[in-house]
Parts: structure tokens; sequence; C-alpha cells
């Protein structure tokens, strides 16, 4: 074998091995930003959809339902599920539901409860108060996308609803007193504010206080003590998940 003969045989053993290298090397380099490169097309359409679970105390401000004015009165748990749908960059449209479970409280003078049976009013009350209601929602902060958005932000919004109570009613003192089951439905303007926190990229945490006005003041049985219809009150934690897009 010639000395040209064994040159090219070792510049081409050379070439190719200089050449799987190099190929390993850009696969390896450019396999990463390929990745992000997919990664930032899927989130490139942004997620104007959520879904939404809330838990907290709530209480009922009734005739019966106790004395505000010395925080005596019930507080009971209430659950909400909620989506929401962005439209602009400070506005929302939200769709809410939950139940809250209400009752009266305090402790009524003698006075007050001899006053209330002569009118036939209710004594007391328990039940559940199923809600639903329907309002746009206004962010502080500008939310231009999902991967975007602020860490903290501030929303309020006010909507309009309706509200059905289940109740057992009770007339009487008498450890024996037998309680009537009522049902009441009312239409409601709902008042929402909270402040929220986004822990992760596609999910928000949220501390959301609603105030449900309603236009009956027969859900806990008695309309004598307060002029004021019966209102609904809530402190939840709302855990926030943003959709994928359709």
């Amino acid at each position: 074998m010639g000395a040209e003969t064994t040159y090219w045989i070792n510049f081409k053993k050379a070439y190719s091995w200089q050449s799987a290298f190099i190929t390993f090397l850009t696969f390896i380099l450019f396999m990463p930003f390929k990745g992000q490169g997919q990664g930032f097309y899927k989130e490139k359409t942004p997620r104007n959809r959520t879904l939404s679970f809330g838990i907290g105390p709530s209480f009922i401000y009734a005739d019966n339902g106790g004395q505000y004015s010395i925080y005596n009165f019930k507080w009971n748990p209430s659950f909400s599920l909620i989506y929401e749908k962005r439209f602009s960059d400070h506005l929302s449209f939200r769709a809410n539901t939950g139940i809250q479970w209400i009752e009266s409280g305090g402790n009524p003078s003698q006075s007050l409860i001899d006053r209330w049976l002569e009118k036939g009013q209710a004594v007391s009350f328990t039940g559940v108060a199923y809600f639903m209601d329907f309002m746009p929602m206004v962010n502080l902060a500008p939310v231009f996308h999902h991967m975007v958005r602020p860490e903290f932000n501030l929303y309020m919004g006010i909507g309009i609803g309706g509200l059905y109570a289940v109740t057992q009613q009770t007339f009487s003192m008498e450890p024996t007193a037998v309680s009537t089951r009522a049902w009441v439905w009312t239409p409601t303007l709902p008042f929402r504010a909270g402040i929220s926190h986004s822990f992760s990229k596609y999910w928000d945490i949220a501390l959301e206080g609603s105030l449900i006005f309603t236009f009956s003041d027969k859900i806990d049985g008695n309309t004598v003590t307060q002029k004021k219809n019966d209102h609904l009150a809530q402190a939840q934690i709302v855990i926030r998940k943003y959709l994928s897009p359709r």
C-alpha cells in the first residue's frame, strides 16, 4: 500500500470520527432549544379560562341570627365552584355557584323571644342556602397572558343571581318543639373582592370575601327584629386552575 493511499485512509477515518462527533454534539446542544421552542409554541396561546374551588367560614345576617354588635353569632362552612373567562387585560366574566350552611345564634333576651312568639315568628332555624350568580370581575393589575401575569393582584365585582334556602324553623322554646320546613327563593345582588397570588404556572390561590344581598326577609322565618332583608357573608380560600385552550 503506497504512502498516498495510507494518507487518504487515515484522513477519511479522522474526518468520519470528527463528523460523527460534531453531529452528536450539535444534537445534544440543540435538542433542549428545540424542546423549549415547542414549549414556547404550546404556551403561545393564552389560557383565558379558569376553574376554581372555594372553601371557608360564613354567616347569615338575619333577625334571629345573633347579636352582631358583639360578634355573637354562628359561623358555618361554605363552598363555591367558580368558572371564569378573561375578555381583556382588566376584565373577566364569572359564573359562581355553591352552598352555605346557615343557622340562628346568639342569646336573645326572654322579652325578645316573647315578642317573636307573640307575632308567630321563628325563634330559631337551621338549614342550607344554595346560590348562583354571574358577574363581571375587574383586575387591578392587567393580565396580558397567563405566563406573564402579576404575582399578586386585586380584583372585585358585582353581579346578579339567585338564592334558594331550605330551612327547619322552630316557633317555640320548648325542648320538644317540632320544627317546620320552609323553602325560600330570592334574587340576589352579590359583591366580591379578593387578592390572588400566582404560585405556579397554571395555579393561583386567593383570599376572597363575598356579600350576598338578598331581597327576602323570610329566610330565617322571622321579620320582626330588623327592617332589613336577610343577607349572607363569606370568607373563602380559593384555588384557581388555568384551563388548557380549546
